[in-house]
């Protein structure tokens, strides 16, 4: 190959312009085919210029420091033309090379990037000397600041999104026998008996000027600025937290992709008349195209989960979805994003149902997307998803903890300072219950029936119980505060060193019906009180006492079983207040001593 020389002109730097564009300029500078220019700045050989693939995306840097040395152009403004400016920042291109058009059209896919097209502002076109911005290949660039209207990505005349390529999708110029045409549509026109093929084939031609423009309103404007200082390499805020343009642009367009598969127009807020009219259109095909889909499967294939796949083309659509996308993004905490995706998610949930939790794996949702999603989908889901161990809070802890080391009665300091208001129709001592056994669900999958019987409560009545107290949790607010505070349980009593096993305890005292009576009689001479009938006051005593040390319901007691009559439990209920009182130091006493002997 020749020695590349200098250009003897050149076009002027516009910031921000593509690749493909400044080329163009070049070549209608010097009223050469687009294959003469290519040929001179080093870019193509002659040897293999039909096989030029990856044009405005990547160049080799042999490509490079020829183009740099024809066009007189420093490298920094060289590369500043090329998509691999958005590496990093809001693109992905690690492993792809310009040779390769198959991996850089499904990279263009998965990244969302418009690698054979672009949109277009007719009106910085004209202004520009027909130079086209680097940006405008961006599904996330739908506005223009500068004239504050949407872009444009269809030409009136061919139909076809501007610069789309080839009809055969490569990602090499067209029309390389052809001075290109600035300012117009060059676009091959569609087959057809006057569209010609090959070095016949005839371009669009149609004038970019004559293109109207719809204005953009100040909130479209803005959610534009907001990407444009992240496509600059300005850190962005997701929930609070300052991240990478890498970052933000991936989980963008994770919601994005989420609002495109499922959302319908209500769920995105106020919207432009355009705007609205663009989501409408795309949402009425997206599910015309489910309810087919839903016709023509069997019911063994059911439905499947698909993802909006690659970008869509319409800046006015891009423009609605961005905008509330941002909205999401830009919440302050997970509680207040899950507020804000909730619509969309239960909409998710009810196409999908079947993977509903495999919908934060198959938008890639990173870890600050996935919690507030998880809290979305939480308050109608089930008590393991929302509050036990398959919740967020669970999954963000590991509680060291068994359902052994949990009472049948919530501890009473804990219950009063925290539980209490949560049930106000359900009486203390079954509230506790419930609390409990919402604790241990925080130790496994377990059902309501499994935690019941891990704490020697009743299964059938535990079950009904749970269901009962359920329901008072069914507002989310009242459902995340429970959460919440038995969650701060669980982390504290993780933290405890020397736990107590009230399941051996519960074992330990399954006897304990009476207290043997040379012990009663010692424990009511200090006591100062009288023994009463044998049998009576130390049946009594040993129910108190079974329930002190196992944490347990007092009516669950050994000493009640086949007697726990409405009788029964009034007279225990009438010595509480009085012969028990007398003598509770004394019997805690002998619980310990009882505990030293039989638990150590």
């Amino acid at each position: 190959m020749s020695t590349i020389r200098p250009l003897p002109r050149a076009p002027k730097h516009i910031p921000g312009e593509a690749f493909s564009s400044y080329v163009d300029r070049l070549a209608a500078m010097h009223q050469v085919d687009l294959l003469v220019i290519l040929l001179a700045v080093g870019i193509i050989t002659e040897e293999r210029y039909e096989t030029i693939n990856g044009y405005g995306i990547l160049m080799s840097e042999v490509q490079l420091e020829r183009f740099c040395i024809a066009t007189k152009m420093s490298r920094e403004h060289a590369t500043a033309m090329l998509m691999s400016i958005y590496d990093g920042v809001a693109l992905n291109l690690s492993g792809v090379t310009a040779d390769n058009a198959s991996a850089l059209r499904k990279r263009a896919t998965d990244e969302w990037a418009y690698f054979a097209g672009t949109h277009v502002c007719p009106q910085c076109v004209s202004e520009n000397d027909g130079a086209w911005q680097l940006a405008w290949k961006l599904p996330w660039t739908f506005a223009c600041a500068r004239h504050k209207c949407y872009l444009v990505a269809y030409c009136p005349g061919c139909e076809r999104k501007f610069r789309g390529g080839r009809r055969d999708s490569r990602l090499s110029p067209v029309f390389v026998r052809h001075v290109p045409m600035l300012g117009m549509c060059n676009n091959p026109m569609p087959l057809g008996e006057s569209a010609g093929r090959g070095k016949a084939a005839v371009a669009c031609g149609y004038p970019l000027a004559d293109i109207p423009v719809k204005p953009a309103g100040q909130s479209v404007l803005s959610a534009q600025k907001q990407v444009n200082e992240a496509l600059a390499g300005t850190p962005r805020t997701i929930c609070g937290v300052p991240v990478l343009p890498r970052d933000f642009f991936g989980d963008l367009r994770s919601v994005c992709a989420l609002i495109l598969y499922c959302a319908e127009a209500s769920d995105l807020g106020r919207l432009s008349d355009v705007e609205l009219a663009a989501f409408t259109e795309f949402a009425a095909k997206r599910n015309d195209t489910l309810t087919r889909r839903r016709e023509s499967a069997t019911p063994r294939n059911g439905e499947r989960m698909r993802a909006f796949i690659g970008p869509p083309d319409d800046p006015e659509l891009m423009a609605a979805v961005v905008r509330h996308a941002l909205s999401i993004l830009g919440a302050p905490d997970q509680e207040a994003m899950a507020d804000t995706i909730k619509p969309i998610a239960e909409r998710c949930i009810a196409r999908t149902s079947k993977a509903r939790w495999a919908v934060m794996e198959y938008f890639r949702f990173s870890e600050r997307i996935a919690p507030a999603f998880h809290l979305a989908l939480a308050q109608k889901s089930s008590f393991n998803r929302a509050v036990g161990n398959r919740s967020l809070l669970a999954q963000e802890n590991r509680y060291a903890f068994e359902p052994d080391h949990v009472p049948q009665l919530l501890w009473a300091t804990d219950f009063e300072s925290q539980f209490s208001n949560f049930f106000p129709e359900v009486g203390s001592n079954y509230a506790r219950r419930f609390c409990s056994m919402s604790l241990v669900k925080l130790c496994g999958d377990y059902t309501w029936g499994d935690t019941a019987r891990l704490l020697g409560l009743p299964e059938y009545p535990g079950i009904k119980l749970a269901n009962r107290c359920v329901g008072f949790l069914a507002d989310e607010k009242t459902k995340r505060q429970f959460s919440r505070a038995l969650h701060a349980i669980a982390k504290r009593l993780s933290k405890e060193n020397e736990k107590v096993d009230y399941g051996q305890r519960r074992k330990t005292f399954s006897d304990l019906c009476d207290i043997p009576r040379d012990d009663w009689l010692r424990i009511c001479k200090q006591a100062q009180i009288g023994p009463g009938h044998p049998g009576r006051r130390s049946r009594y005593a040993a129910v108190w006492l079974w329930s002190y040390l196992t944490s347990g319901d007092w009516t669950l007691a050994p000493a009640l079983e086949g007697d726990n009559t409405v009788n029964t439990r009034e007279v225990y209920r009438t010595m509480l207040k009085g012969v028990l009182v007398d003598c509770r130091g004394v019997l805690i006493e002998y619980g310990a001593s009882l505990l030293a002997k039989n638990c150590t």
